[in-house]
């Protein structure tokens, strides 16, 4: 750099700024929350990055305790082996960290997965994914969680927003997704129950950048089917229908279309019957249902 002063006078000064860019991640194999039923030892992938020639200091922790540290050159994917003696029964965390085996400060961001160490428990284990999460107004936010009952393959649970009344869902175990929405600004714990056991996180609603609401005045019938699911015990209840009897709750029901949106699918053949109390008032001119809809594969 010149830097030239009004008289005529100048300084030039000049720096060597060297960069290094490295980072890692999991293995494709690797979800945000796993299962481990088995006393064995846990391998883990993980994929490192970094410009060839350049040594990096990969270290792997269950909870606080360091169980791996590896010095890696250059970029490759290493598999790390985690004794079975260091996970307790219930949540545990695995961390991994990354520095510049030259200057330990230089470091890449961490990454983290829970292990749910089912090996030896009597009482289900049941943990949120995330322990806050935080969203739009109106917007659909997708919530994490697992359920892990050492009795049933097929877990019951209980999921409660708030003040709301729980809702029971029955799952399998693997990570399970919860949908919710709230025109509500604020913050609001939501609780995942298994027998006596529970988990507990906190949801953080903050203002749209959109002026919308849902209609109240004079509304008399709404059905939504975010937080659905075909795996809700109360499912035939939803919108007070009355389903066909070969509604097909397998390739129907809740799901989510191709956009990601929530939907309500009714496949050929299969019927819903709307509640006659929609029509039991007066027949005066003007009184409408609106529904939004989608037909595909129509042949």
């Amino acid at each position: 750099m010149a830097v030239t002063s009004a008289g005529g006078g100048s300084l030039t000064r000049s720096w060597n700024v060297e960069t290094v860019a490295f980072e890692i991640n999991w293995g494709d194999s690797i979800e945000p929350i796993m299962l481990y039923t088995t006393d064995a030892n846990v391998n883990i992938p993980i994929i490192v990055s970094a410009e060839n020639g350049v040594e990096t200091i990969v270290t792997v922790k269950v909870g606080s305790t360091t169980a791996v540290t590896r010095n890696i050159v250059g970029a490759r994917t290493i598999s790390v082996e985690l004794n079975s003696q260091l996970f307790t029964t219930g949540v545990n965390t695995i961390t991994a960290t990354m520095a510049s085996a030259s200057d330990p400060t230089d470091k890449a961001d961490d990454i983290s997965i829970m292990a749910i160490w089912g090996y030896g428990a009597t009482s289900p284990i049941v943990s949120f994914a995330n322990k806050t999460q935080s969203c739009a107004q109106y917007d659909v936010v997708r919530i994490g969680y697992f359920v892990y009952d050492p009795n049933n393959e097929i877990a019951t649970c209980t999921i409660k927003v708030g003040s709301q009344d729980a809702r029971q869902v029955s799952v399998g175990r693997e990570l399970n997704i919860y949908e919710y929405t709230s025109s509500d600004i604020g913050s609001v714990n939501i609780v995942l129950t298994c027998g006596t056991v529970s988990d507990t996180m906190t949801l953080t609603i903050t203002q749209s950048n959109y002026n919308l609401d849902y209609i109240r005045e004079g509304l008399k019938y709404n059905v939504d089917p975010v937080g659905h699911s075909n795996a809700d015990s109360d499912r035939a209840s939803f919108g007070k229908f009355t389903f066909s009897e070969n509604f097909d709750w397998v390739n129907g029901g809740f799901k989510q279309d191709s956009s990601g949106a929530s939907a309500f699918v009714i496949k050929k053949g299969s019927y819903i019957t709307l509640p006659k109390s929609l029509f039991i008032e007066d027949d005066a001119p003007g009184k409408t249902i609106d529904l939004s809809f989608k037909i595909t594969n129509s042949e």
